[in-house]
């Protein structure tokens, strides 16, 4: 039973931090591609950085729930088709964390009839924001495999 435990914890610390990588990976590169133009506007760089953790500290409320369901989804699914695409299988949690981060969006959108993060608004804004989920996913393989945790 204490065997058991062992496996536990390192498992479930991998997977929150991949859920926080993923949802502030999200909000934080929302929050860049609105204010990359702003820079010259915004009278320097402290009160841009300061409407940026403003912005991540408000969408990350609204995203955490929502990718940590949707993550544990995709890992699970992950962790059970990885032994039959062997080939792919460094691929598996990358692939899921960005699936878990495409489907968030998407419903975020069938939900409320636009986008909440306003850069997925359009194509490549979407496919950057995207990318958070397969870093999260690809953290959780790291952690994983190295047994780092």
């Amino acid at each position: 039973m204490a065997n058991r435990w062992q496996r536990f914890w390192p498992r479930l610390t991998a997977y929150v931090l991949a859920v926080l990588v993923t949802a502030g990976g999200a909000s934080a590169a929302n929050s860049l591609l609105l204010w990359s133009g702003q820079l010259s506007k915004a009278g320097g760089l402290h009160p841009l950085l300061l409407a940026i953790m403003g912005d991540f500290l408000r969408y990350l409320p609204l995203l955490v729930p929502q990718v940590a369901i949707t993550l544990l989804v995709m890992i699970l699914l992950a962790g059970w088709l990885k032994p039959a695409i062997r080939p792919l299988a460094p691929f598996v949690y990358p692939l899921a964390g960005w699936l878990a981060l495409v489907w968030v969006m998407l419903w975020l959108r069938a939900l409320r009839e636009t986008s909440v993060l306003v850069a997925a608004r359009h194509l490549p804004g979407f496919l950057i924001i995207s990318l958070a989920g397969a870093v999260g996913g690809l953290l959780f393989a790291l952690l994983r495999k190295r047994r780092l945790l």
